[in-house]
Formats: C-alpha cells, structure tokens, sequence
C-alpha cells in the first residue's frame, strides 16, 4: 500500500475539492440531475476544515469535518475513483475514530442510499441513526 497523509487544505484546493466531488457523486445523480445539494463554494469555513488526501505525493481526495457540540460531522470523504478499493478511505476514517474515542465525541456521516461507502462506514461500526428515502445518517460512538 502507498504512503498516504492528511495535509492542510488551502484555498487553492477548492477546485480540486469541488471536482472530486462531482466525480464521486456522478453516478448516483439520476441522469441530468443536479447534485442533491447545490454549493457555489465550500462556505465559510474552508480551508480550516478540510485535509487534503495524499498518497505518494499525489492528491487523490479530501475529508472535510465540522463539529457540532460533542459530534464531528464527516463533511465530505472523497478519494478519487482510481484510488478507491485500497484502503485509503478506512485509513482515514479509522484514524479519525482514534481521535474522537479519545475526545469521547461521537462522529455522523450522511451517505446515499446507494453508495458504496455505506459497507465502509457499516464495517468501520458506524449504524444507522436515521434514514430518509436517498440518504442515511450514519453515526459512531465510541
């Protein structure tokens, strides 16, 4: 497996964030949908609240987190598709559990009905908090 870290994200990164997410969302948009969620910009808290995903140098997705009382809100965890299945995603997310066990914070993530990282989170022990019919909001507790 390659060396992969968590660097800073700058402002220069939002193009790069922006179009990973389209990337990863695009296959579970109906066709000619728009994004469930409509983000001229990455808000007010960008860069402070995102990490940029490397891996030997290269960026190959981001995590953006917010926090809520005792609760870290898992923003975004994107990875681009080519680097998906190697455990990148799992990496991050389990260091991040590390971290909120040792704070004794809770952490929530929403996915799509539909996509794969709802097996991730599941194998990670996250469960299900509340569901609607296109979303899940998953939560973990140490």
């Amino acid at each position: 497996m390659q060396t992969c870290h968590l660097r800073a994200a700058e402002a220069a990164d939002e193009a790069f964030i922006l179009r990973l997410e389209e990337i990863c969302l695009r296959p579970h948009v109906a066709d000619g949908a728009k994004r469930s969620v409509a983000r001229p910009g990455m808000g007010d808290e960008f860069p402070s609240n995102s990490k940029i995903i490397q891996c030997d140098g290269i960026d190959v997705g981001c995590l953006t987190l917010s926090k809520c009382e005792d609760v870290i809100l898992i923003e975004q965890l994107y990875i681009m598709p080519s680097f998906q299945n190697r455990g990148i995603g799992r990496s991050v997310v389990s260091t991040l559990l590390t971290d909120a066990a040792l704070a004794e914070q809770s952490v929530q993530v929403t996915v799509l009905v539909q996509s794969p990282s709802v097996h991730l989170f599941t194998r990670l022990g996250f469960s299900v908090a509340t569901q609607t019919q296109r979303s899940l909001v998953m939560e973990y507790r140490p």
